[in-house]
């Protein structure tokens, strides 16, 4: 009943409003039971509500009514024309003389219907704006989720969980660019499990593939939050240590070779692992190169796989930790 008009309390409103109002199509609704008045007209929203002589235009009522689900145009009903400034003080949109003529209610209600009308179509309009942005933004926020979920995956190895060798590049690139700028040294660890093809002969590749991962949460939680653990494929796994000297790379290699050394494989079945580690200690301004970083770490590797596996190799030390 948006084109509906209510009167709030008593007295009754005159005959000649209520005729001219009903010969304009607009029903006049009236409200003496002031209790049921906040619900009646949440469930009626209309459009103009006229406030008898005498009720209390600041109160919780008026509060009731401004809170619909589009806010009505509030008119108080004044006893005597002197009072309708102090009723427009009050914060009402209107105010009219009981004594006013049915040409003249005629006339407001064509303006009050007209402004409610037109700030209800407004509404409208901004709250279906406000919602398609809301909307859209939601999209936006799914499409983003998504790209990030695409993202991670193009960066991680699917069976360990660790990042694949894409990801461990990345992570290279930005390590050797850092220490370039600014000075400071980058390890890389480089590893390869000893006993994998004899666990995949033996056992099959499914307790292949739950020693790789039992070996991913060794390195997981042997490392810092700013180190970086991959799996290139296979048995093969990288790290890279930023602000890490070899020595100290070498030692946690060490840490993670002798507690993948203590992994519990069926059949009595044995797993280690070898490490090679190499890194670049930097000045300002000097540019390294990944891929002579990665040289010399294979090469320690596999100079760890030579000397017997299950060790730590140190390129250009000839250091080797060994079980």
């Amino acid at each position: 009943m948006d084109c509906a008009v209510l009167w709030l309390g008593a007295p009754r409103p005159p005959a000649s409003w209520a005729r001219r109002l009903a010969s304009s199509g607009v029903p006049l609704v009236e409200v003496t039971d002031l209790a049921t008045a906040p619900a009646l007209l949440r469930a009626m929203n209309p459009a103009v509500v006229l406030i008898a002589p005498g009720m209390d235009l600041r109160g919780m009522l008026l509060e009731a009514v401004g809170g619909g689900q589009s806010p009505a145009k509030l008119v108080a009903v004044v006893a005597e024309a002197n009072q309708t400034l102090a009723a427009l003080s009050s914060g009402v949109h209107d105010a009219v003389a009981l004594s006013a003529s049915e040409e003249e209610i005629g006339l407001r209600l064509l303006e009050w219907t007209r402004v409610a009308g037109r700030e209800r179509r407004q509404a409208g309009a901004l709250a279906a704006v406000a919602d398609r942005i809301h909307e859209l933004e939601q999209r936006v926020r799914e499409v983003e989720s998504e790209r990030d979920k695409l993202k991670d995956l193009a960066h991680r190895d699917d069976l360990t969980g660790l990042g694949n060798r894409r990801s461990f590049q990345r992570q290279l690139d930005y390590g050797l660019t850092w220490a370039d700028r600014h000075g400071g040294v980058v390890s890389t660890v480089l590893a390869d499990l000893d006993g994998m093809k004899q666990i995949n002969d033996r056992c099959g590749h499914a307790a292949g593939d739950a020693a790789l991962r039992l070996c991913a949460q060794v390195f997981r939680a042997s490392l810092r939050n700013l180190d970086h653990a991959a799996r290139f494929g296979g048995d093969e796994f990288g790290v890279v240590m930023p602000s890490t000297s070899s020595a100290d790379a070498a030692r946690v290699a060490e840490r993670i070779r002798a507690r993948i050394e203590e992994i519990g494989l069926p059949g009595r079945l044995h797993l280690s692992a070898s490490f090679g580690v190499a890194s670049c200690v930097g000045a300002k301004g000097v540019g390294f190169a990944a891929e002579e970083l990665l040289a010399r770490a294979d090469a320690a590797l596999y100079a760890a796989k030579r000397a017997g596996k299950n060790r730590v190799e140190v390129d250009g030390s000839g250091n080797a930790r060994a079980a």
